[in-house]
């Protein structure tokens, strides 16, 4: 198997990898569009705009992608995030230009019919009160916002609900017309298909999106450490604690992956088995890194009951010191290392796993990075390598916390 990249005439790159004997194919589209590239007035729309390409083209109704996409298997689907919105399906080998041509036009003919985008705005509404019922994902979003105070980056992706009710179809139009273009675009393919008929396709189906459309480019937020303490009548107290760290790009990032492994990215972690199994002071508590183009942060989210909510920060922040200040054993190095090499083997074993990573390495470094690099990167990570982080990136005056709950 060998991961080919090209680059189309109007911008878009495209990565594809052929499986001989593939079952099933796996396409997906990237566009450099989300959240982080809107203004205060602008918050949402990328977000909106994903619903409405599934709402009809000026060729097909949302009844006939619906019928189009239960045909091919019933598996596409889409997102937005902060920096990137993206589209993807898998289907059967044989249907892929099928699937590559309901893209296509999806992503470049959509309607944005008046009065479905009146519909949609009220099931986006909706999807926002229900986000608000989540305190797990409000506490993260909500961290977020207040340490990147008034820049895109701390926007939450779906909007405010006054800010969405009154978004226009001109706008949504002017947005999409900036965004959706061949420079701000990536295809991904993996599956059992002839080279020159897959390119052939590519260029027939995407090479027709317009090359530049001069929407915004993403800029540097500054980060401001916060203290929130917010009250909610609810069961449990949810709460995100937060350190500056590295960006997506950042060569950093397999000793990122290896420390964020042994402080709270797995069962066997430290803050893990401190705080959820030896003194059970929390149902829930783990360790992630939240990393984009120009800012990242290292996460610390637990969930406990308001009469615990002192112990248990106080023992995360103590795992936390224990940490810096003494560093990794040669074990938890070894067993850290074994943990994701098991999880990049194992998740990179679909053609849809695949072709996901293929994109977000292609957005994120500007080129694919092979599994066996990616693994031996991480292999060749040392204890003083991490001690090194951890003394840069763990400190205690640069924390953020945010609390909500029954306080």
């Amino acid at each position: 198997m060998r991961i080919t990249e090209r680059t189309l005439e109007n911008g878009i790159r495209v990565i594809y990898e052929r499986c001989p004997q593939a079952p099933v194919a796996a396409l997906g589209v990237w566009v450099r569009v989300g959240s982080a590239y809107e203004s205060r007035e602008e918050n949402g729309l990328s977000h909106l705009i994903e619903h409405m390409v599934f709402k009809g083209t000026f060729s097909r109704s949302a009844k006939e992608i619906a019928d189009i996409t239960a045909m091919l298997g019933g598996n596409l689907n889409a997102y937005t995030g902060k920096e990137c919105t993206a589209y993807y399906v898998r289907t059967p080998a044989g249907q892929l230009y099928e699937a590559m041509e309901l893209l296509s036009d999806m992503l470049l003919h959509s309607a944005f019919d008046q009065e479905t985008l009146q519909t949609e705005k009220q099931v986006v509404v909706d999807e926002i009160r229900m986000y608000d019922d989540s305190c797990e994902d409000m506490v993260h979003e909500k961290l977020q916002k207040r340490v990147w105070r008034k820049h895109p980056l701390g926007y939450i992706i779906s909007g405010k609900k006054k800010t969405v009710e009154g978004f226009s179809r001109e706008q949504l139009q002017q947005f999409h017309k900036a965004y959706y273009t061949g420079g701000r675009m990536a295809v991904s393919v993996v599956g059992d298909f002839p080279e020159e008929e897959l390119l052939g396709n590519l260029q027939k189906y995407f090479g027709i999106f317009p090359g530049d459309g001069g929407g915004r480019e993403l800029t540097r937020p500054a980060y401001t450490p916060c203290e929130v303490w917010k009250r909610r009548d609810i069961e449990q107290v949810h709460l995100d604690l937060a350190f500056p760290c590295i960006v997506s790009a950042s060569e950093e990032r397999y000793v990122f992956a290896l420390a964020n492994s042994i402080l709270g990215g797995s069962v066997s972690s430290r803050l893990f088995q401190r705080i959820r199994e030896e003194s059970g002071m929390a149902y829930s508590v783990y360790s992630y890194g939240s990393s984009f183009c120009h800012a990242g942060l290292w996460q610390i989210y637990g969930a406990t009951g308001p009469d615990r909510l002192d112990e248990v920060l106080e023992g995360i922040r103590q795992t936390v010191r224990d940490f810096r200040d003494g560093g990794v054993t040669e074990r938890e190095l070894y067993q850290a290392k074994r943990e994701l090499r098991s999880e990049l083997i194992m998740g990179n074993e679909t053609v849809q796993s695949r072709m996901e990573g293929y994109a977000k390495s292609l957005l994120s470094h500007g080129r694919v990075i092979s599994q066996a690099e990616t693994e031996e990167r991480l292999m060749a990570v040392t204890a003083e390598e991490i001690q090194e982080f951890l003394d840069r990136y763990l400190d205690m005056g640069q924390m953020s916390l945010y609390v909500m709950g029954n306080i």
